[in-house]
């Protein structure tokens, strides 16, 4: 772990493209040793688990962003609790509701 640490300094330093490039293999390919890093981020947090189904998220999504259409804050607000005890962290942005598992 603490060569993980000094490759992930590595490249935060490295300036130059291809350093940044040979930098970043490192670093993936010391994490892929450990069977970390291999999802992407937004893939990892959005994994289903023990608990709720990603299905049954969106559906509550979709039902919070229609209650919210239609000014129902009480229980827009029922739901975003709901899915905050499942473990599940809801980001409102411009373009929607973004979610993942915390």
């Amino acid at each position: 772990l603490a060569a993980m640490h000094e490759l992930a300094a590595n490249l935060q330093r490295a300036e130059d493209p291809a350093e940044v490039g040979k930098a970043r293999e490192a670093l993936r390919g010391g994490a892929w040793l450990l069977g970390l890093l291999t999802q992407e981020p937004e893939a990892y947090f959005q994994r289903d688990g023990d608990g709720i189904s990603s299905e049954d998220i969106q559906a509550l999504i979709d039902e919070r962003n229609a209650a919210r259409s239609e000014r129902n804050f009480a229980r827009a607000d029922e739901i975003r609790d709901q899915l905050a005890a499942s473990g599940i962290e809801l980001e409102d942005l411009r373009d929607g509701t973004r979610w993942r598992r915390i």
